[in-house]
């Protein structure tokens, strides 16, 4: 896994520190060391029906490669981490946001897409058809809730 410099808050210390929103920081600092840890993660590839468990969701359009760490701590906590897979098993976190701040997902997607095109142009993301293609263990995928 790889960082951009806009992800690093998360990992600071100082930051778990804070009254009002340490303990989602340090929810998503978790996520990020329990993927480098390969725990068990569930992913959905599909963006527009996941089950509220999955950690890991691909971003509509799928077409920008974009993929959300999804961290929560209860029913309105959330923060998403958005990225895209280099390679299978190789994630390079871009961006972070509370999720009550995330109004379009598609919007995000394409920003995230935009900062890959800036650090790896002509290198595109990984766009994988399942699960296996973007992690090679530990990971199932999520299928929406009925």
């Amino acid at each position: 896994m790889f960082l951009a410099t806009d992800v690093l808050p998360l990992t600071r210390e100082e930051c778990w520190a804070d009254e009002e929103y340490g303990a989602l920081y340090f929810e998503g600092y978790a996520k990020l060391e329990g993927f480098a840890r390969h725990d068990h993660i569930w992913f959905a590839l599909n963006p527009r029906k996941k089950h509220p468990a999955a950690g890991l969701a691909r971003v509509d359009p799928v077409a920008h490669g974009a993929i959300s760490i999804r961290a929560w701590l209860g029913p309105r906590e959330h923060i998403r981490i958005f990225g895209c897979f280099s390679e299978m098993d190789w994630f390079v976190a871009l961006a972070w946001d509370f999720r009550v701040n995330v109004d379009d997902f598609c919007e995000r997607a394409r920003d995230c897409r935009d900062r890959w095109d800036r650090l790896f142009a002509p290198l595109t993301p990984l766009i994988g058809g399942s699960v296996d293609d973007y992690l090679s263990g530990g990971v199932s995928p999520s299928k929406a809730k009925r």
